[in-house]
């Protein structure tokens, strides 16, 4: 298999096939497109995100906010609000105890930042392992309030969403901030040399811009209080996964306007130098959502200062289409994300055009 996130062909049948047991405590199942585990009758959710897998030991840290803000957005996804965290740290041998402070140290003051409690977890060194390893597990409550009539009933649990159900065709469909988002900022921690190469340092900086807007959890919260039915969090695979994800989560097919996609300058060059399609780049920092009144939550969306378009639209069947230059363009199941052909890729300059 390829580096990344495996395919869903393979997720469906190689991990999903094999889970055997099920209980009435978990409302939301293991399915492709829930990255986040639901107890209601608990009242806490749980996400896992990784780090560690992307970037060089160099950027390690960097690596690990991304985790973390997978996580909270994975739970910010279901109308929850993130409050603590677990860690598992697994060092290589030879690592020294002042690497391993100068880490927790970082990751503390960002958790504190983000009002994340550090509730526990573990640290070990192992003689397998050549890079350190580190994974997260992040807690979260409901947080959803009653600021709308399409919210009625939801307040104090989690938004999910049986299929078919709440989520009718012709549904709006819409994207905050930017896509590409994370990427774009792993782009230029990971290849700054290279890419000094072709940018100015200035313009790299405003590029880096983008490792502010990594969190949807403000955008969540507005949105699920104000009549969205169903919320994902745009992340590995880019915004085609996204919405590909989308129509799985909702039984809906989908059908959404590329150009009223919103891009940054700076992401579509930055894929450009490497031969990506920025329509295929881990963005975590956006938010997707279906809703009956697309308009009134991009407008309540923006004056909260928060960017959203509506790209747009369940539709009654099953396929998944993109609209480019007027041309109808049907989506392929996930398959990994662009990254890849970069990060990790110590021949990545030959990706470049």
């Amino acid at each position: 298999m390829k580096p990344g996130k495996i395919s869903e062909p393979i997720l469906k049948r190689s991990v999903i096939k094999t889970i055997k047991y099920k209980t009435d405590e978990i409302s939301a199942k293991a399915a492709p497109g829930n990255d986040a585990v639901i107890a209601d009758s608990k009242g806490i959710a749980a996400a896992v995100s990784t780090a560690g897998l992307y970037m060089s030991e160099e950027n390690l840290f960097f690596d690990c906010k991304c985790a973390i803000f997978n996580g909270m957005n994975n739970i910010s996804a279901k109308g929850g609000k993130p409050f603590a965290v677990l860690m598992n740290i697994i060092l290589p041998a030879g690592k020294l105890e002042s690497d391993l402070r100068a880490l927790m140290g970082s990751i503390s003051k960002l958790c504190l930042k983000l009002n994340l409690q550090i509730a526990g977890g573990s640290t070990e060194v192992s003689a397998v392992v050549k890079n350190t390893i580190v994974s997260f597990t992040i807690l979260g409550h409901p947080a959803i309030a009653e600021e709308s009539p399409e919210s009625e009933g939801l307040k104090n649990k989690f938004l999910y969403t049986e299929p078919g159900i709440v989520c009718r065709p012709g549904m709006d469909i819409v994207l905050t901030k930017h896509i590409g988002i994370m990427g774009t900022a792993m782009l230029v921690y990971e290849k700054k040399e290279e890419l000094l190469t072709k940018f100015p340092k200035s313009y790299l900086e405003k590029a880096l811009e983008a490792e502010e807007e990594m969190s949807i959890c403000s955008e969540a919260a507005v949105a699920g209080s104000s009549g969205a039915v169903v919320m994902h969090d745009v992340s590995r695979g880019g915004i085609f996964a996204a919405l590909w994800e989308l129509a799985e989560i909702t039984g809906r097919g989908v059908e959404a306007v590329i150009a009223d996609m919103p891009v940054r300058q700076e992401t579509i060059e930055l894929c450009e130098f490497y031969g990506l399609n920025p329509y295929k780049l881990i963005s975590g920092g956006s938010l997707l959502l279906a809703c009956s009144h697309g308009s009134e939550i991009t407008d309540r969306l923006r004056r909260r200062g928060i960017s959203a378009a509506i790209i747009g639209k369940l539709t009654e069947n099953n396929d998944k289409v993109v609209i480019q230059n007027g041309e109808k363009r049907y989506l392929e199941p996930p398959k990994g994300d662009e990254i890849y052909k970069v990060i990790g890729n110590k021949k990545s300059s030959e990706n470049k055009k």
